[in-house]
């Protein structure tokens, strides 16, 4: 994947991390009012830890500022989808509220969502299902929930294709962009003639070298070559053996430079 792409993506898993974390800080404690014993220990725990883990990857996000892979975002990704998935099979061993089983297909939705690559997207999905399958199959809801479970998949596999088909998208155009961007500038800076810098380009390389030498006492060398006669050629001769001659020129310095 092209590093442009890898910047595009950033910004999504970020906001995703601060998204969970916020609905953690709310689990955490409503935990607090409605657990008690040992499911109070363990499911505010887990929702803690979530809430940490969501929170850590936020305001620490500047390790992925340099990644030029997507390693790094997938891990994170995977490290999000874990947790919360535990916490919905955590409550669930607490207790026992089939309705709650659509949390799994919610969770189902969130990763084809958040996921910022199939590879991501697949295995936590095909747990999550699998899981809900499961534990309606110990409730004797299977065959209620086998056609959730088959509308959740085919939802969340139409999210992912489209979320990420629209972010290629707006990357693809970006680069497009810079691209032609970089084509005006360089078309800019150069002579259409000679295919040489211009005049504009002199005085940015110029200014460039002049601050270097008032900021770092850099020194440099400054040549003026002086084209002489040319202007009686020119209108001697006419423009086109003009060209010419400046094209032949521009030949030999850039032969010599080279």
């Amino acid at each position: 994947m092209r590093r442009e792409e890898v910047e595009a993506l950033r910004p999504v898993v970020r906001g995703f991390t601060l998204g969970v974390g916020l609905y953690y800080v709310l689990i955490t404690l409503a935990h607090l009012f409605y657990e008690d014993g040992l499911a109070l220990w363990v499911l505010d725990g887990v929702a803690a830890l979530t809430m940490a883990t969501c929170f850590f990857c936020f305001f620490f996000f500047h390790i992925t500022r340099k990644a030029q892979n997507l390693h790094r975002l997938e891990y994170i990704c995977l490290t999000m989808f874990s947790l919360m998935y535990l916490n919905v099979v955590a409550y669930q061993l607490f207790h026992i509220e089939p309705a709650k089983l659509i949390y799994f297909i919610l969770l189902t939705l969130v990763f084809s969502t958040a996921g910022i690559t199939p590879r991501v997207v697949l295995p936590c999905a095909v747990v999550c299902i699998v899981t809900m399958y499961g534990l309606a199959y110990r409730y004797g809801l299977f065959t209620q929930y086998i056609w959730i479970g088959i509308a959740g998949i085919a939802t969340a596999a139409g999210m992912s294709i489209l979320f990420r088909q629209a972010i290629l998208r707006v990357v693809h155009a970006r680069i497009q962009a810079d691209e032609a961007r970089e084509d005006a500038q360089a078309l800019a800076n150069c002579d259409a003639l000679t295919s040489l810098p211009n005049r504009r380009r002199f005085f940015e390389v110029m200014e460039e070298a002049l601050t270097l030498k008032r900021q770092h006492g850099q020194k440099f060398d400054l040549a003026l070559i002086d084209l002489d006669g040319f202007k009686p050629v020119n209108d001697v001769y006419g423009h086109s053996v003009g060209d010419a001659l400046l094209v032949a020129v521009a030949g030999r310095l850039r032969s010599v430079c080279e």
